[in-house]
């Protein structure tokens, strides 16, 4: 956007001189845009850094929150097919420790 205004104020340096208050105006008008363009991309640069900072945040606690969830529907242990209900396998230490260390990440 500053680069087209720019260069709209260097083709109005070729309009004949009876024109002289719509150069000044295009001239003010151009001027604004550049002003204008690199405001907008001193907001973008600096405040969308932290919403996008926000967002990976966000990402990130979803993620724990399902891994937790995920590890909670594990709480029973399976019964395997072909053996009686009372024969079930246990979780291994492995999986309980990982459990443990989402569990106090997400306190």
């Amino acid at each position: 956007m500053a680069a087209s205004s720019l260069l709209s104020m260097v083709c109005l340096l070729q309009v004949d001189v009876p024109y002289s208050m719509m150069i000044t105006v295009a001239f003010a008008l151009g001027w604004f845009n550049i002003v204008m363009a690199i405001g907008v991309h001193l907001y973008s640069v600096t405040f969308r850094r932290k919403e996008v900072e926000q967002l990976v945040r966000a990402a990130e606690q979803e993620m724990r929150r399902r891994q937790i969830e995920e590890l909670r529907r594990f709480d029973e242990p399976p019964i395997l097919p072909g053996l009686p209900d009372q024969e079930t396998l246990s979780k291994s230490e492995a999986v309980l420790e990982r459990e443990k260390e989402l569990l106090t990440a997400a306190a």
